[in-house]
């Protein structure tokens, strides 16, 4: 059974504020199956952009699926395990995978930079 959920990790990924350190400024949409205590991600697709965040600086785009983050597939992944590894500190390079229209794949680098105030 699938369900489309933002998750408790999602603020994480989604407007990436990675706890006080480091942030992309994206926020996303999680769809997940299994059970409601240990949900494991089917698809993340980002919904919302900061224009003047390191995500869009980066050229990751609303739409854009995330299918890996620093090499790890999402897929199949436990909400727990994705939410560490959003963890970067200012300055450290995040690599997304990202899925454009039906077949694109893209590696993206994003430089996690400062929340703004």
């Amino acid at each position: 059974m699938k369900r489309r959920a933002l998750l408790a990790f999602a603020p994480l990924l989604c407007s990436v504020a990675f706890a006080a350190s480091g942030w992309v400024g994206i926020s996303v949409n999680v769809e997940t199956s299994g059970s409601f205590f240990s949900p494991k991600i089917e698809k993340v697709t980002v919904n919302g952009l900061n224009p003047s965040g390191p995500a869009a600086k980066a050229g990751i785009q609303v739409g854009d699926q995330v299918v890996a983050i620093n090499d790890m597939v999402l897929k199949g992944m436990s909400a727990g395990d994705a939410k560490d590894l959003l963890k970067p500190n200012t300055g450290d390079k995040v690599k997304f995978k990202v899925r454009r229209g039906e077949s694109q794949l893209l590696d993206i680098p994003v430089v996690a930079g400062t929340r703004p105030d």
